[in-house]
């Protein structure tokens, strides 16, 4: 900055700098044109002043030990900042407990409202208990006391009966006789229900063969004797479908037979009079079933979770049902909006003890045996190199053991190589 250039910080033309004489005799106002300007020469020259004394310092080889003001905030006034300091670390020590207190009053208060609302609704669940109906559309005390209501029967007032169609002779001599129909008679003797809109629900003739119709006129169970059995029924049970792409969805006879089926035409019920076998969709094998495990021990029959231990119910369609009870509990039923029927295509047969026990097994040849503990070691290769695969670091894969099937297959070809009378393999 020259003399005559404009001052940065009141934009005034600037003085010549002052000498000693001047800075004596005359006033600061007089020297400089601000108060700001006359510390920065103030400041510029006590940097000059320090300078100069440290080159001195340098040149001599002295260290400067004179003291020096005190850096930070001691100084004249450092205690009154520290008993500022303290009065303010004890205000907020006295907020934060303050704020404590207030968070435990709530807390405790909240514990205590909760409790409350707990005890009240206690109290609601003791009172609705005690005003509660317990309802359940399965039992029986409902039905008797009242609660239950039956449906009334899709054929007509006084043949509730015909909602289970049972081929037992003599039973069905007594529902053909009530409702007016002569077992013996001709075929034109029928019987016809429709639906609320008009179409045709069923038609039964005397010789207890008939139709059941879809709400949409098309078939869904023939009933019909066959040609060359003409004591048999037989009941073909279709697919609400148009005439052509109508799948067959079961045919059950009434001496023990039937077959049930996926809609792609694979079996997936088959029983006769002996046993019974259920399919998966890719025609494995999910349990399979004797009718004459009826009264034995559990662990004699084939599978508890069949039966005539457990019932099997599946669906063939929206509309027909088939459910598997006993050998002479086996139920067709149709449910519709409007109409339903059942139809026991089951067998009440008599069969003579020697024809009760299951059929014979036939007779295991050594080649058999050779075959399936062939099979039963390749199981086990197989099974080494699954777990090599999965496991290439296994320090001991030779004495991982093989899994339940294959040991029990093992068992079984030792106890069939007893019975053949042959050697023990190695």
């Amino acid at each position: 900055m020259r003399e005559g250039d404009s001052c940065d910080f009141c934009g005034r033309p600037i003085q010549a700098l002052p000498s000693r004489e001047d800075q004596a005799s005359r006033s600061p106002e007089q020297l400089y044109c601000c108060a700001e300007f006359r510390k920065l020469l103030e400041f510029a020259l006590q940097y000059q002043t320090r300078l100069l004394h440290q080159q001195q310092q340098t040149e001599s080889g002295l260290i400067d030990v004179a003291p020096h003001p005190h850096f930070g905030s001691r100084g004249k006034k450092s205690a009154q900042e520290r008993e500022r300091m303290r009065e303010e670390a004890e205000k907020r020590r006295k907020l934060l407990q303050q704020e404590r207190q207030r968070r435990a009053a709530e807390a405790a208060q909240a514990t205590a409202q909760a409790r409350k609302r707990e005890q009240v609704s206690v109290e609601a669940d003791m009172g609705r208990q005690m005003r509660t109906i317990n309802y359940s559309l399965s039992s029986m005390r409902c039905l008797e006391e009242g609660w239950t209501l039956r449906a009334p029967s899709p054929l007509g007032d006084g043949v509730s009966e015909w909602q289970i169609y049972d081929f037992d002779m003599d039973e069905i001599t007594d529902l053909a006789a009530g409702l007016g129909i002569t077992p013996r008679g001709t075929p034109t003797d029928l019987l016809e229900k429709f639906y609320p809109n008009g179409k045709k629900f069923v038609t039964m003739f005397a010789d207890r063969t008939g139709n059941v119709f879809y709400p949409s006129g098309r078939l869904a169970i023939l009933i019909s004797r066959p040609a060359d059995r003409p004591n048999n029924l037989l009941h073909i049970v279709l697919d609400d479908k148009p005439p052509g792409r109508a799948r067959l969805l079961g045919v059950f006879d009434n001496i023990g037979r039937g077959t049930a089926y996926f809609r792609d035409g694979g079996i997936r019920i088959n029983y006769d009079r002996f046993n019974g076998l259920d399919l998966d969709q890719q025609g494995s094998k999910k349990r399979h079933w004797h009718w004459h495990s009826t009264g034995q021990p559990a662990a004699q029959a084939p599978h508890i979770h069949a039966p005539p231990f457990q019932p099997i119910s599946l669906a063939l369609n929206k509309t027909v049902g088939l459910r598997l009870a006993a050998r002479d509990s086996i139920y067709l039923s149709f449910v519709t909006a409007s109409r339903s029927c059942k139809i026991n295509v089951g067998a009440r047969i008599k069969i003579h003890q020697s024809m009760e026990a299951a059929p014979p097994q036939p007779q295991l040849s050594p080649l058999d045996l050779y075959l399936s503990e062939a099979l039963t070691r390749i199981g086990s290769l197989l099974e080494k190199l699954t777990l090599l695969s999965t496991y290439p670091h296994h320090p001991r894969p030779e004495k991982v053991p093989s899994s339940l099937r294959l040991e029990s297959q093992r068992q079984r070809n030792l106890a069939n190589r007893t019975k053949l009378g042959l050697e023990r393999a190695n």
